[in-house]
């Protein structure tokens, strides 16, 4: 099980805000004999993106699947941060005032209309004022939940970057 917001949504949270503050990267490189990346998770604290920090660093990556860094990061062809549940919930606001109104975020799993999910069941996150609804959003997993809320409440110019 992931731990980490989809590669689709990291990949469109990191285009808006360019938040590079996390040690998780989707680290995408060419397949052997084909034109297609594959993406896998690794675990480094880069001081400067590009090609000089995957050789700084290289030592120092630990790919989360066990496998040594510097067999796998041979040529890196596309990366972006991986964010976690914790960086996600750390980045949303606790509220969000509109007009004279106070909205509190909460996250929490119900069965939502989600057919990718077992048995319907799946997380949603909202904001909320008593049973009137502001923004909501539903994933099948936390973490792609917040970051959904994240896209849109930046989208939405709620959250300024």
């Amino acid at each position: 099980m992931s731990n980490e917001a989809s590669l689709s949504l990291s990949k469109e949270l990191f285009e808006l805000t360019g938040w590079e503050d996390t040690d998780l990267y989707w680290i995408g490189q060419m397949a052997w004999g084909t034109k297609k990346i594959e993406y896998d998770l690794f675990r480094g604290q880069p001081d400067d993106i590009g090609d000089s920090w995957f050789d700084y660093n290289e030592k120092n990556l630990c790919y989360v699947g066990g496998v040594e860094a510097e067999t796998i990061l041979d040529d890196v062809d596309d990366f972006c941060p991986a964010y976690d549940l914790g960086f996600l919930i750390r980045k949303l606001p606790a509220y969000i005032r509109k007009h004279q109104y106070k909205y509190v975020f909460s996250l929490d799993v119900s069965a939502v209309d989600n057919p990718t999910t077992i048995d319907d069941m799946g997380w949603s996150c909202s904001y909320t004022r008593g049973a009137y609804l502001y923004l909501s959003e539903k994933a099948t997993t936390p973490e792609d939940c917040c970051c959904l809320l994240l896209i849109k409440l930046i989208k939405e110019k709620v959250i300024k970057i």
